[in-house]
């Protein structure tokens, strides 16, 4: 569960630096709820709420790169 809660938290900060909303990103991705969903998942304790389907397409519009790109990879 740990890694899931490192990479929403992960996700907030990309979208603090970017200035983007979590809606803007998820749309942008092509999974419009995806981000909240996540959220959702974590706060409902859900073991494993990511899968690649919904994760992979959102490190372009967050402009992931190095250590948040390894961390999405690592995790599926």
């Amino acid at each position: 569960m740990s890694n899931v809660v490192d990479i929403l938290r992960r996700i907030q900060q990309k979208l603090e630096e970017t200035g983007q909303s979590e809606t803007a990103v998820s749309k942008a991705a092509g999974k419009p709820d995806a981000i909240r969903n996540i959220r959702r998942a974590v706060e409902a304790g859900h073991n494993n709420p990511i899968d690649a389907d919904h994760l992979l397409p959102l490190h372009r519009p967050l402009k992931a790169s190095g250590d948040l790109y390894l961390l999405l990879l690592i995790y599926l």
